[in-house]
């Protein structure tokens, strides 16, 4: 299924110093819309996508990656 790999990250909405440096691999069919959701909360920390590429086989190249950087946690992996 094609459609877009993403790279994101979390960040503190008032620029103040978040210690979270993990990023976020995932996929979408509409990544402005994902990012708008995963902003949906009233918390001072916000996502942003950092880095979006469309490719052929979305939950293929998902699947890989994650398997290239050994996953930590679910989608989420040490500052890239």
């Amino acid at each position: 299924m094609e459609g877009y790999i993403y790279i994101g990250e979390h960040f503190d909405i008032h620029d103040r110093k978040v210690g979270i440096s993990d990023k976020k691999i995932g996929k979408s069919k509409r990544p402005v819309s994902r990012e708008r959701d995963l902003n949906r909360t009233k918390s001072p920390i916000g996502y942003r996508i950092l880095e979006v590429f469309f490719v052929d086989d979305m939950n293929k190249v998902e699947k890989l990656l994650h398997a290239i950087l050994n996953r930590m946690t679910i989608h989420w992996f040490p500052s890239l």
